[in-house]
């Protein structure tokens, strides 16, 4: 359904008061409001990505069933790196707006990375903005719906990015006035981490079908990427879980988020040799 001159005046509204205070912090709180009231959404989170730092979640508006733990946390402790909305704006450098059935890989709902930060909260849908206002500097602010809830509508998409360019104008505004990185801050290795997973055991082709299988592709979907045969990827996925001395996906997903909490800042190697 279309949005009527109410709910536009009310957006116009809200919009006013965030770019209106004077502590552009608690303005970025206001303008995640502002576009969770205008497509109705139950929860929203705003997380910056800079290249070779942890993930920050500068803002979020979680409900009291929402867990902070698990999805700020657990999430930037590592788990973001399994992110599909994360994967879209790093590996294939994405903005603009775009919803979980947009960029999750075939099979994704049965995976371990979806249970834990979908199904575990109760979130029915989420669709993302992901603003980019530096090249090494990633924004996505994320807006959710919780069960009861329907999915987001392609109306409701159409009417975030409508107000997409507006939204990205003023988060690329404030992060240039107020970005006060230092350079000497030291770097997270994570994303090299994710690739070298598995390196030090498995073979090449055991460690493509790990990483694809930690993000959540099922093995038809990973057969078809990597065109091979589907009991090609059973016969190497089988190799690797013994290798690894796992027997499940949810196994595969601990002992990745385990070996990352062993890697020292600034190491590059496979961090399963790091684990005693």
């Amino acid at each position: 359904m279309k949005k009527s001159s109410t709910d536009w005046n009310k957006w116009h509204q809200d919009l006013a008061k965030a770019l209106h205070n004077t502590d552009q912090t608690n303005g970025l709180t206001m303008l995640l409001y502002a576009l969770e009231n205008l497509v109705d959404a139950s929860s929203g989170l705003v997380t910056k990505y800079v290249t070779g730092e942890k993930p920050e979640i500068t803002h979020q508006r979680l409900l009291a069933c929402e867990s902070k733990q698990l999805q700020i946390s657990s999430y930037s402790s590592g788990a973001y790196l399994l992110d599909p909305f994360y994967r879209l704006a790093y590996d294939l450098e994405e903005t603009g707006i775009f919803t979980l059935k947009q960029v999750a890989p075939s099979g994704f709902t049965e995976s371990e990375y979806y249970r834990r930060f979908y199904s575990q909260l109760d979130i029915q849908d989420e669709v993302c903005l992901i603003i980019r206002p530096e090249c090494d500097v990633i924004f996505s602010i994320s807006l959710a719906r919780l069960g009861g809830k329907v999915h987001f509508s392609a109306q409701e998409v159409l009417t975030l990015e409508t107000v997409f360019s507006v939204v990205q104008a003023i988060l690329t505004n404030w992060y240039l006035a107020n970005n006060s990185r230092k350079k000497d801050q030291l770097s997270w290795q994570l994303d090299e981490a994710l690739k070298q997973f598995g390196s030090s055991v498995l073979t090449k082709k055991e460690c493509e079908v790990l990483h694809l299988t930690l993000q959540g592709y099922s093995v038809k979907s990973i057969a078809d990427k990597l065109e091979n045969a589907i009991e090609t990827i059973k016969y190497h996925r089988k190799n690797l879980y013994r290798k690894l001395d796992i027997n499940s996906q949810p196994e595969l997903f601990n002992l990745f988020i385990t070996a990352l909490k062993e890697l020292p800042i600034g190491l590059t190697v496979d961090p399963l040799t790091l684990i005693k």
